[in-house]
């Protein structure tokens, strides 16, 4: 049966599995990723029995950040309510949005001294209000057996006294490749006599503690190894081992997905593929990080790239490590060491010649870097970024022939609905940092014709699941949506080649059963009234001093939704929670027009992300403050590059004043 709502699903279907020797299985998704926020009613558990054999799995087979992934959006109270014995939820998004009170988005508390509660893969996120104390998971009983693996736990707020996840009872917790951030406290576990086992857990952006497993008088036991902290806090338990202390994390995403340059948490876990294989979105881990996410995916195919070395008796394939590829090439002997995108540890054993080692290199082109490998002496260098064809790649393209395979990859991007990154291949691709997932899609020919019209494409993309027919028809045929078409070379990927990159808009869209066809090219400006100036493809006009956040560019910033300054020692935090801010550490941003907070604090500074929601000032103290914010502020980035990849991360690309599609080495007048 399909039901609206899972608290009606239980409700309808409750039982006693045991008597009746069942277990049952609720699969739940969302219909409409564009127009359906999700489910709203708070879920608990009645009239059913549960046994060790006879539990209720609550589940959605992909990753919990999926767009048709299940949303339960609660405001005013927890999302669910786990009063049953036992329980495996798997793959939701819980988000208690609001809770104006004391208040959890997980609360777990087992009738029963026997039971066993799992949450694998969820994201658990409270509503990231400082006003008062939330916790993501809470608890309650004494006996509690609960296990939480590859789960996102996120703003519980700062708040002293909130917490990620919280227990005062004397429990079993066992936690595993999970991230905790933004809580006052990630890791809480206070209660005599807790039981803890902690694994490949990653916490960051405490203002109280990372890990606080109250251990002052022994009554806690367990332990925690490889867990990394932002803090000195990851030893808190005694006896740990392989524990990282004083991290700074590098993630690529809002939703805390490790960046390929993290040196933190990527690849420096520990392996648990006896009890568990996939990461929170339900990709198979390779490099055991710590943490919920195992790291970009690792897409290169390096297959027949070391042909012709001698003695070689197999070609590595879609590689991460690879550990053993290179096991019967003769005479080879030395390391590849401290690899880790794709992870190359180990790859190289036994090398008579080889007389350098090679250090962390990332997604690099391997072809010819281990031809004649008896003779090579020196570590491989990452070439500078390329803005003209490579002359290797020239002859490539001459001599059909040769090993390299030509390859589309599209970026498609609709604002405030999705950005996709695809290659037409039978498996990913992974270029100038950035992967592309392997999709079907046709690009056409450009006309050729000498009538003066500017040249346009056709872009036919899979509408398989009708994931892009939903898009078009949410905003109007993708208008002012981007493009970007690149032409491969699956010899030359670790760099951008920008002559064979080509930026498009969407002029219009259609869609059949099987195919989304995207018509692409350039608005014709000979169509519209123009000022007399230059157009450049590359920079824009409107990002000199004196038109930048005009009229023309129509940059404002972004709204401010608070102001905090909680104590002294910390910074002052700002906050953007309706929509999520763009900027990233590190970034100078001018704040301006804050109210009610006395001195102003408004003024230019450099920035420490702390979480989608919010950042704080460095080289402020809340303590030099005082008032309760009264709104009007905007934070915005004080100077701009011209650059549409600049115009794209203030969500303005509909703005920009250059001339995206035009030929790079062109300036028209």
């Amino acid at each position: 049966d399909a039901y609206t709502s899972l608290q009606t699903a239980l409700d309808d279907n409750a039982a006693d599995l045991v008597t009746a020797g069942n277990n049952v299985v609720f699969h739940c998704r969302r219909d409409d990723e564009v127009t359906n926020d999700g489910d709203t009613a708070t879920v608990y558990f009645s009239g059913w029995t549960t046994g060790a054999a006879n539990d209720i799995v609550i589940e959605y087979d992909g990753s919990p950040l999926d767009a048709g992934a299940y949303h339960l959006h609660v405001a005013e109270n927890e999302c669910i309510n786990i009063n049953e014995d036992y329980v495996t939820l798997r793959g939701l998004y819980l988000y208690t949005t609001s809770y104006t009170d004391v208040g959890d988005v997980l609360w777990v508390g087992a009738l029963e001294a026997a039971n066993a509660i799992l949450i694998d893969r969820c994201v658990i996120r409270g509503p990231n209000d400082d006003t008062y104390k939330h916790r993501g998971v809470y608890i309650i009983h004494a006996n509690d057996n609960v296990t939480l693996r590859n789960c996102l736990i996120r703003d519980a707020g700062q708040l002293p006294m909130s917490a990620g996840i919280n227990s005062g009872a004397a429990c079993t917790v066992t936690l595993q490749n999970c991230t905790v951030v933004n809580c006052w406290r990630n890791i809480w576990l206070g209660g005599a006599g807790v039981e803890v086992t902690c694994t490949n857990v990653l916490c960051d952006n405490s203002d109280g503690a990372d890990f606080s497993i109250d251990n002052t008088s022994g009554q806690n036991t367990g332990q925690v190894t490889y867990c990394a902290s932002s803090d000195a806090t990851a030893d808190d338990l005694p006896g740990g081992s392989g524990n990282r202390t004083n991290q700074t994390f590098t993630y690529a995403s809002a939703s805390y997905h490790l960046d390929d340059a993290d040196t933190g948490a990527l690849g420096v876990g520990t392996d648990l593929s006896g009890t568990f294989t996939v990461d929170i979105d339900n990709e198979t881990r390779s490099l055991w990080s710590i943490g919920a996410d195992d790291g970009p995916a690792a897409t290169l195919d390096v297959s027949g790239t070391l042909a012709g070395a001698s003695g070689l008796s197999g070609a590595a394939s879609v590689v991460r490590d690879l550990a053993g590829t290179l096991a019967a090439a003769s005479g080879l002997s030395g390391a590849l060491t401290g690899g880790d995108q794709p992870y190359l540890s180990g790859a190289l054993t036994a090398s008579a010649t080889l007389t350098a080692s090679l250090s962390r290199v990332g997604p690099v082109d391997l072809a010819g870097a281990v031809a004649a490998f008896s003779t090579l002496a020196g570590a491989l260098t990452v070439p500078e970024i390329d803005t003209e064809i490579p002359p290797a790649m020239l002859a490539d393209m001459i001599l059909p022939n040769t090993s390299g395979t030509w390859l589309w990859l599209c970026e498609f991007v609709v604002p405030t609905q999705t950005t996709r990154h695809l290659a037409r291949n039978t498996v990913g691709v992974f270029y100038a940092g950035q992967a592309y997932e392997e999709f079907n899609f046709d690009v056409g020919r450009q006309p050729f014709n000498g009538d003066g019209s500017i040249p346009r494409v056709t872009l036919r993309i899979s509408n398989v699941n009708q994931q892009m027919e939903r898009i078009i028809n949410a905003t109007q045929g993708a208008l002012g949506g981007e493009v970007k078409l690149i032409r491969v070379n699956s010899q030359f990927l670790t760099n951008p080649i920008t002559a064979l990159e080509y930026d498009y808009q969407v002029l219009a869209a259609q869609s059949d059963r099987k195919w989304v066809t995207f018509q692409l090219g350039i608005p014709n400006p000979l169509t519209q009234a123009a000022l007399l100036r230059d157009y450049s493809c590359g920079m824009c006009p409107y990002a000199t001093p004196e038109l930048y956040r005009g009229v023309e560019c129509g940059y404002t910033g972004l709204a401010i939704t608070d102001i905090t300054h909680s104590a002294t020692g910390y910074p002052v935090n700002v906050w953007a929670v309706t929509y999520g801010h763009y900027f990233s550490t590190g970034d100078q941003i001018s704040l301006e027009g804050a109210t009610g907070i006395t001195p102003s604090p408004d003024g230019i500074y450099t920035i420490t992300v702390g979480s989608g929601v919010h950042f704080s000032l460095d080289g402020t103290d809340g303590g030099d403050y005082e008032g309760t914010y009264g709104g009007g502020a905007v934070a915005a980035y004080t100077d701009c590059d011209g650059s549409i990849e600049a115009c794209r991360k203030r969500n303005n690309a509909s703005r920009y004043g250059a001339e995206p599609g035009l030929d790079p080495s062109v300036t028209r007048v």
